[in-house]
């Protein structure tokens, strides 16, 4: 509207139109932008409760991989003493005259 012109009740109506338009979209955006918000704090409390999750179940990971490893080691220390243990018997009863070989 320039110098000298009017503005008419239908001028205003629609002004008045496209300022409740431009209100209820910047409320829209608004109440978009705080659902986002609410969703990405949710959000990031899950990745933390998940990474607290991995970090707990590497590290029981870890203990199990040792308490496999120790098994293994203890088993063939065992098995190395058998085998010591049958080799001594064999000594033993070749002394005695019982081997029958």
């Amino acid at each position: 509207m320039g110098p000298g012109s009017q503005s008419t009740p239908f001028m205003l109506d629609q002004f008045a139109g496209e300022w409740n338009d431009l209100c209820r979209q910047q409320q829209a955006h608004t109440a978009e932008v705080d659902q986002l918000r609410a969703a990405n704090q949710r959000l990031s409390g899950q990745v933390r409760t998940l990474e607290s999750s991995l970090a707990q179940m590497n590290q029981e990971h870890c203990d199990l991989v040792k308490q496999v490893v120790m098994a293994k080691v203890d088993r063939e220390e065992l098995e190395e003493e058998l085998v010591k243990c049958e080799l001594g018997t064999f000594q033993l009863s070749k002394r005695a005259g019982c081997y029958s070989g």
